[in-house]
């Protein structure tokens, strides 16, 4: 009996040592993969998960002249209270007085096509022309609606237009402007590009808009990866 508690008494400490090893060496672990995640996330290129989703929706983009890329996106919201698509990548102009930012949405399948198909028995619309109805500054502009035929040939997409959006918050505190371009095309989801401006002249923003047209487009063939790639 006496050897039995002199045994515990002296593998009692040793216990507690290899345990304060092992949390040691847990936390040693630990920071080291943290480490490597943040590292990695930190020298990831800008635009990762932007070309992630050109790829899942089988879209190619090409940076305008008198941009650089500058972002990987920022939650916004232009109105309180409101929720907006996550843009995953964002560009700058020459005179920092345009930001242009995309956001993609995925296609619908499956069960969620199915339950989107219930909910559309009380609105007709599809999703990209619910959120253009929700943001569009109605007072002073309108909802434009793209022909079929420029369509095709500046984004060869399906469906899409621009509208001016109803905006009360600034975005980054400096752009209080915004207008947003929509292409759909079946199967590859949506993209919504938001441009961000000051007080430049509508016509001005308008020959942007027209002009940057190309820079984003579908390919010809169907879309790319699947869910997330």
């Amino acid at each position: 009996m006496y050897a039995a508690k002199t045994l515990i008494m002296i593998t009692k400490p040793l216990y507690n040592q290899y345990c304060k090893i092992v949390m040691l060496l847990i936390c040693f672990f630990i920071e080291i993969f943290w480490s490597h995640a943040t590292f990695a996330q930190a020298t990831a290129p800008i635009n990762t998960l932007f070309n992630a989703r050109l790829k899942r929706a089988n879209a190619v983009f090409t940076m305008p002249t008198g941009f650089r890329e500058l972002d990987s996106g920022k939650d916004y919201s232009c109105q309180y209270n409101a929720i907006m698509n996550q843009m995953n990548y964002t560009i700058l102009n020459a005179g920092n007085s345009v930001r242009i930012g995309f956001a993609y949405v995925y296609p619908l399948d499956g069960w969620a096509k199915e339950l989107s198909s219930k909910a559309l028995n009380q609105n007709p619309d599809p999703h990209y022309i619910i959120v253009a109805k929700n943001f569009v500054d109605t007072v002073n502009h309108k909802l434009i609606i793209y022909k079929e035929k420029y369509l095709k040939k500046a984004f060869n997409a399906d469906n899409g237009g621009m509208y001016h959006r109803n905006c009360t918050k600034l975005y980054e505190g400096i752009y209080p402007l915004s207008k947003a371009v929509f292409i759909h095309k079946e199967e590859s989801g949506y993209f919504e590009i938001s441009y961000f401006y000051k007080d430049q002249p509508e016509t001005e923003i308008e020959k942007l808009i027209k002009d940057t047209a190309g820079m984003l487009r579908f390919k010809d063939d169907g879309a790319g990866g699947h869910n997330g790639e």
